[in-house]
């Protein structure tokens, strides 16, 4: 009896480690939820969210990774835009200290013409105007104090036109390529900047889309193709999420992730 009782114990034993096992096999269903991915080949999954619990440390990521890939594709100019936030001045090279000394002495001696052509002609005129002080000045004398006043006017409003700095030899040339340079880099500028426009909105979830078209500076944004407008309009966007969000539910998460925290096993 003892023996056929061991019997049956062993064998419900390993009838009970097969169910066991069976039941450890036995896998989950997979998710049928669609990850978004970004329309940038090379930044499909680094996308700009709202509505998560991360979406402002999202954004500050995907942000890098954008810049990064920005910086390899296009020029210095937009990325020293996005990565600090604000525009590019593109100016031309300032002149010389030669040069510069070269235009005072210029203007110098222009005023000095002026001012002793100024001189004479309003002496002129004084004298003028003395000979119709008789009882029967001659008709003349008027005529010609009038038109000396209209030299002296000329005179006067060529004194205070600003003089263009001339240049000479290779100055004039190198001056011609500063200005082409310059050119060209605002016109590349304006183009890559609506580059990185499209990248930052192609890689922004429908949410934040729709998030976005609330605001009442969306319409100006995209039609401005500015990338940094559109940033700015991002990031409010996020942060008004932030703010609403329910501070007791906040502080709950934050608890149970705590709590939660383990180490290996």
């Amino acid at each position: 009896m003892s023996g056929r009782g061991r019997g049956r114990g062993r064998g419900r034993g390993r009838g009970t480690s097969r169910g066991t096992g069976g039941r450890g096999r036995t896998s989950r269903p997979a998710s049928s939820t669609t990850k978004f991915k970004g329309l940038t080949k090379g930044l499909e999954d680094h996308v700009f969210v709202y509505g998560t619990k991360n979406s402002a440390d999202q954004m500050n990521q995907t942000l890098k990774k954008i810049i990064e890939f920005i910086g390899t594709k296009y020029n210095t100019d937009i990325t020293s835009e996005l990565t600090n936030r604000k525009p590019v001045e593109i100016k031309l090279p300032p002149y010389t200290p030669e040069q510069l000394a070269r235009h005072q002495e210029k203007e110098r001696h222009e005023k000095a013409k002026h001012e002793r052509l100024i001189k004479s002609i309003e002496k002129q005129i004084e004298l003028l105007e003395a000979q119709t002080t008789g009882d029967s000045p001659d008709p003349d004398v008027f005529a010609k104090i009038a038109q000396l006043e209209n030299d002296l006017a000329d005179e006067e409003r060529a004194m205070a036109m600003p003089i263009p700095i001339t240049l000479v030899g290779d100055e004039k040339l190198e001056r011609e390529a500063a200005i082409k340079r310059m050119n060209q880099r605002i016109s590349d500028l304006n183009t890559y900047q609506g580059n990185a426009f499209s990248i930052i909105k192609g890689n922004c979830s429908e949410a934040l889309i729709e998030k976005m078209k609330n605001d009442k500076d969306w319409e100006a944004v995209s039609q401005s193709f500015n990338p940094l407008q559109l940033l700015e309009l991002m990031e409010r966007a996020v942060l008004s999420q932030q703010e609403d969000e329910y501070p007791f539910a906040v502080v709950y998460e934050q608890e149970v992730g705590l709590l939660g925290f383990q180490q290996n096993n």
